[in-house]
């Protein structure tokens, strides 16, 4: 009978065997602790000491390059969000709607806050929203109130602002698509993130801005081909159709409300369809010309102009000096063409099969 002894009380081996392990995990937790006070460069507070700026929190004081201050992510200099609305303004922007939708209506709010139609839209459904979800509670605005002193937003608007014609007239470009043109896309550009950084210049904020200055031009020459009479060609006035002198031109009827007709020129014109359209119509002209061409010089149809018919004198008499032959046209002149050409396939098969 084989039976094992288990001592109640730990020996010397497992005594041993509990300091080495023990041991062990001091000296790893030691190294571990030594490696997170080194970590990658200097400490927190030596860190402070040379950027003494960010000790107190101040509006607008980004991590920003020194040859670039005004870009809040140094690693992405190309992303520069705008300031945004202050709560005030926006407050004030709902008040004004409630207390007379008619006057205060969006278009007005647009011109006094100098601010976009769209955007107005859009602060005054979120504030709708707000006033739905308060319930007679008070909102906790310690956070809102950071971020707008952070991000340096003031309640009063600056004149940056007023120059927001060419956002509204968005809304009324061809081929509009809201949902991918905007004011400023933003894109995201991977770079090492290592002391030599500073030493890569990005390669995105250049491809954009050469992107944009094409599309520019691109936008100004269409532009500029919408008033070209080739595109719109003008006609001559007759005694029921006259070309307007005013730009505006407004029919009233009794009983009827008036009805203004402005004159918006090439406004609408897609510029590229147009000359496609103009392309196609001058080689269809094209292939009609010659068509009618080879009719005249055949003798079908009788010249037009003094050149066709010079043209048709001149192959009649080439014809009877035997110089020149004219090709017909139409199913038998094919057909015709068609036996030739077998006729002359067979000759040579013949000459080939005789050689």
């Amino acid at each position: 009978m084989c039976t094992s002894y288990l001592p109640s009380s730990p020996g010397p081996l497992d005594r041993v065997l509990r300091f080495f392990v023990k041991r062990q995990g001091t000296e790893e937790e030691l190294q571990e602790e030594q490696e997170a006070r080194e970590g990658d460069g200097k400490g927190f507070r030596s860190w402070l000491k040379l950027n003494d700026q960010f000790r107190i929190a101040k509006p607008r004081n980004w991590f920003s390059m020194p040859d670039n201050p005004d870009a809040p992510f140094p690693m992405n200099p190309s992303f520069k969000p705008p300031t945004p609305i202050s709560d005030a303004v926006r407050t004030r922007m709902y008040v004004d709607y409630m207390m007379d939708p008619e006057t205060n209506n969006i278009r007005a709010l647009s011109q006094r806050y100098h601010v976009s139609l769209k955007r107005v839209d859009a602060i005054l459904r979120l504030k709708g929203m707000e006033e739905a979800y308060l319930k007679g509670k008070t909102l906790q605005t310690g956070f809102r109130w950071g971020m707008e002193m952070l991000l340096g937003v003031k309640s009063t608007q600056e004149p940056d602002r007023t120059d927001v014609h060419a956002a509204d007239m968005l809304e009324q470009d061809e081929n509009r698509d809201a949902a991918r043109q905007r004011f400023q896309r933003q894109f995201w550009e991977m770079i090492p993130d290592d002391g030599k950084a500073r030493l890569r210049e990005p390669i995105l904020p250049v491809a954009l801005q050469h992107a944009k200055r094409v599309a520019e031009r691109h936008a100004q020459s269409a532009e500029d081909h919408k008033s070209n009479p080739r595109l719109m060609p003008r006609f001559k006035d007759s005694p029921t159709v006259k070309s307007p002198r005013h730009k505006v031109q407004v029919v009233e009827r009794a009983g009827r409300p008036a009805v203004h007709f402005v004159d918006v020129g090439g406004k609408f014109i897609d510029v590229q369809e147009r000359l496609r359209r103009l392309a196609m119509a001058e080689r269809r002209n094209m292939i009609s010309a010659r068509k009618s061409e080879a009719k005249v010089l055949g003798g079908y149809i009788p010249g037009r102009t003094r050149v066709e018919r010079s043209r048709r004198v001149v192959v009649k008499r080439m014809i009877k000096l035997g110089l020149a032959t004219v090709q017909r046209v139409g199913k038998r002149g094919r057909a015709s063409m068609k036996a030739q050409a077998m006729r002359e396939r067979k000759a040579r098969r013949a000459r080939a099969a005789a050689s």
